[in-house]
């Protein structure tokens, strides 16, 4: 008799202890699951974001490049204009200082 209620016992453990582990992967699975999907949104609202990032940074180098042209272009454009005043302002100056030279200048500069 006691050796019958030791393995009813024993059994009953047993059979107890599977159950708990049944349910405690059952829920676990679940719980994991449930984490492995948070993670793979998260994941995808974190390509989202890289890929916006990435647009935003495209833009971003284009405009750099339409910028640094404009620069260029106005750079070009004052040098230009600067020359044209420096030329301007040195032939007026060698008229005020000789009316004759300035003409012999403006020859020379075309030649």
């Amino acid at each position: 008799m006691y050796r019958t209620s030791f393995v009813r016992g024993m059994y009953m453990s047993i059979t107890v202890i599977r159950l708990t582990e049944s349910l405690f992967s059952t829920t676990h699975c679940r719980s994991l699951s449930a984490e492995r999907q948070s993670l793979l949104t998260t994941i995808e609202v974190l390509e989202a974001d890289v890929k916006s990032l990435r647009a935003d940074l495209g833009r971003a180098k284009s405009r750099a490049r339409q910028r640094r042209a404009s620069v260029a272009a106005d750079d070009s454009l004052l040098a230009e204009i600067l020359s044209a005043e420096i030329s301007g302002v040195q032939v007026a100056a060698e008229q005020i200082v000789s009316p004759g030279a300035s003409q012999t200048v403006g020859r020379s500069d075309d030649q």
